[in-house]
């Protein structure tokens, strides 16, 4: 078999190829907390090319490009949970988010957004009919298979930047519809997921539901009006 791979807080950016532009992979893969970006192929999967077994949670893709499948193009076993994929670009009339080509592809609790082509065609964010489980937030719903409920709406995210931790990630906006859509199980996402990308909690405080995708918006502190600060106590 081929070898194992386990890539955590990491970024992949800026690599060519002519399949697999950020990464090909023929073996084991686990991809966490990380993000793949302005990768190229040539031919299929600008980000990822998996031919084997990928394992990919609380992840960002954004700016790949390809012939097919901008973010990912899948033949092998290939998962996806809590995840960003959004931005990405085709260069044929294929999917610029992710494709199908044999094999399965199941994504959850994620959101594919504003992929576009360069062809002049209608944007798609889905090629092959992956299999949609859980939640999913999508901008065209054409192409995919939805198995679990999917909310067809521009996510409203914000640039790749940097919002704390390793990797740079998307911040949701005010009014996306990825905020506090997922029930939680305890202490943790219906997901089973705990954290997100930057390695924060997903729950606790006044966060009792979970967001979609690899970001979680933490609720701003509300200061007690009624606390007062004592400046006598201060000298110059």
């Amino acid at each position: 078999g081929g070898a194992s791979l386990k890539l955590v807080d990491s970024t992949v950016s800026s690599n060519e190829a002519r399949e697999g532009g950020g990464i090909y992979n023929a073996g084991d893969l686990t991809i966490e907390r990380s993000t793949i970006d302005s990768n190229r192929a040539d031919r299929k999967g600008g980000g990822l090319r998996d031919d084997g077994t990928t394992s990919i949670v609380n992840s960002t893709f954004n700016a790949n490009v390809a012939s097919q499948g901008g973010a990912l193009s899948s033949a092998g076993s290939t998962d996806v949970v809590h995840s960003t994929i959004v931005g990405n670009i085709a260069t044929s009339s294929s999917s610029a988010g992710v494709d199908r080509n044999g094999g399965t592809l199941t994504i959850s609790y994620t959101i594919i957004g504003n992929n576009q082509r360069t062809n002049g065609s209608p944007a798609s964010d889905c090629s092959g009919t992956p299999d949609l489980l859980g939640f999913n937030i999508v901008s065209d719903e054409s192409g995919c298979n939805p198995v679990g409920e999917v909310e067809e709406a521009d996510p409203l995210v914000g640039a790749l930047d940097d919002n704390g931790g390793p990797t740079e990630t998307m911040k949701l906006l005010e009014l996306s519809p990825a905020l506090d859509r997922i029930d939680a199980a305890g202490d943790k996402c219906e997901s089973g997921v705990i954290v997100d990308q930057r390695n924060q909690a997903r729950l606790g405080g006044d966060n009792v539901k979970c967001d979609v995708g690899a970001y979680e918006e933490s609720p701003q502190l509300e200061l007690d009006a009624s606390l007062s600060v004592d400046t006598q106590n201060y000298v110059d």
